[in-house]
């Protein structure tokens, strides 16, 4: 079998709780999938129960009261991908079988004794994905082919472009920064001439006001290019806003901002730019 990245979560609690801890984990979970996707309805449960002994069986239903507390129960979350279901975490109740595998020496050490209960083993509800899976469902639900529209077309772009529309809060980047071509006198900010030297004084002090306003960044103002060049690039990224600066930015402070979906710019004054890039960060996580 292949190699896989595990990520798991762990959560040690009383036995007596156990199955409606594991239900809101789920919740919590699934809820985390679909508010981040771009396609929620995408996402579903089913239920997977084991004996231990490396049998399973699926369904849509929940065990029966009374059933052997040895008996992990796994509720996995899937993913609808074009070429059918796939799990992309499991939330399963591993009861206490975690610590009935140890000497009793060891058993022992992991009791939990509450004033007026009966000592006991705490039950293990685990949630658990791989990062492997994890990306390919980000990857998939997020791909999108985008057609030029009739005036693209006029001008010869004729290419069907390649998007990926993640969620800001799970996009490498969130916000890019470019610089137009046109107000560098060469391809790259390295050049020594005054205009260069200010453009790049903006970028950097751009970059770190939007850094330490808790904003991830990806600085391409050192980059050469066109800005069709920058768009194409960051729209691949999934990076939702790329903030363009100029000459105009330099003399009276005005930058446009592009959004990835949209394809729209929108100018406003650098001295509000990151208040309003966090504002319109925040309202898509309503």
């Amino acid at each position: 079998s292949s190699l896989r990245t595990k990520l798991t979560l762990q959560n040690y609690v009383p036995p007596s709780s156990a199955s409606a801890i594991q239900d809101f984990w789920l919740q919590t979970r699934l809820s985390w999938w679909k508010k981040f996707s771009r396609s929620p309805e995408h996402f579903s449960v089913t239920s997977k129960a084991s004996n231990g002994n490396g049998s399973s069986d699926n369904s849509e239903t929940d065990p029966q009261p009374g059933t052997d507390v040895s008996t992990e129960h796994s509720l996995n979350i899937v993913y609808e991908f074009p070429w059918g279901q796939e799990v992309v975490e499991s939330v399963t109740n591993l009861s206490d079988s975690l610590f009935k595998q140890l000497p009793q020496l060891d058993k022992e050490a992991y009791m939990v004794k509450l004033p007026g209960k009966k000592a006991f083993l705490p039950a293990c509800i685990e949630c658990d994905a791989s990062m492997e899976s994890v990306m390919a469902a980000w990857l998939v639900d997020a791909y999108h082919e985008r057609y030029p529209s009739a005036s693209g077309r006029k001008h010869g772009r004729s290419k069907v472009q390649q998007v990926l529309q993640l969620h800001h809060q799970v996009s490498p980047y969130q916000v890019a920064i470019a610089v137009s071509s046109t107000s560098m006198p060469s391809s790259s900010l390295s050049s020594s001439s005054s205009s260069s030297i200010e453009l790049r004084y903006v970028s950097e002090n751009l970059e770190k006001g939007l850094r330490k306003a808790g904003i991830s960044v990806f600085n391409a103002s050192h980059h050469g290019g066109s800005l069709d060049a920058h768009f194409k690039r960051n729209d691949q990224l999934g990076i939702i806003y790329t903030i363009i600066i100029d000459e105009n930015t330099v003399t009276d402070g005005l930058v446009n901002t592009r959004c990835r979906d949209t394809q729209v710019k929108v100018t406003s004054h650098i001295s509000s730019l990151v208040k309003e890039l966090q504002r319109n960060l925040n309202a898509q996580l309503d």
